[in-house]
């Protein structure tokens, strides 16, 4: 997901930030990246349930991310067909 939030915190994205859909990626994108940190440090304090709740926290979130990714694609699909 890195390559994401590089593409979405770039000038590259600008032209698209206006798009409800371009919007709604930035709050998932963050949860992955909270999740995989809690994660990280649950791993290392041997909480190891918690680390696995943590990992699919942070799946469910960056399944999220690329379902907001389609629907931005749907939403540029649709206005230069327009």
């Amino acid at each position: 997901m890195v390559s994401v939030g590089k593409w979405y915190y770039s000038s590259d994205s600008a032209e698209f930030k206006s798009a409800s859909s371009c919007k709604a990626i930035e709050p998932p994108h963050i949860k992955v990246h909270d999740c995989t940190s809690k994660a990280v440090e649950a791993v290392k304090m041997n909480y190891i349930e918690q680390a696995r709740d943590l990992r699919d926290c942070a799946v469910k979130a960056s399944e999220e991310v690329m379902d907001r990714l389609d629907e931005l694609a749907e939403h540029l699909r649709y206005s230069v067909e327009v």
